[in-house]
């Protein structure tokens, strides 16, 4: 992100957030009391992946543009690599989590 714009910082740093709300959410309904419908949890549960797409689309194009031009194309791609994955994991785990289809 070093050499992204301003524009391009805050709407990665937005995407980044608002995907950590939307599974801090889900989590939250999950743990609510009974008798609420089970159906907002997995609205947030979109929420989050859908933001999560938009983000990775983001570091994969728009951000790697910027390390393309700085020469650093290589270190950018590896270590965008190993975010993609890590961060991949993180929503099939909730999944088969004890907030996820086991709730």
């Amino acid at each position: 992100l070093g050499n992204a714009g301003m524009v391009v910082r805050f709407r990665v740093l937005f995407l980044n957030c608002a995907m950590i709300i939307g599974g801090l959410l889900a989590s939250a309904t999950s743990a609510a009391r009974e008798g609420q419908p089970e159906s907002l949890k997995w609205v947030f549960y979109a929420f989050g992946c859908l933001f999560f797409v938009i983000l990775m689309f983001q570091l994969w194009h728009t951000v790697r543009k910027s390390a393309e031009k700085a020469e650093r194309k290589k270190q950018y791609d590896t270590l965008n690599s190993f975010v993609f994955v890590m961060w991949s994991l993180y929503p099939f785990l909730w999944l088969l989590g004890a907030k996820g289809v086991r709730a």
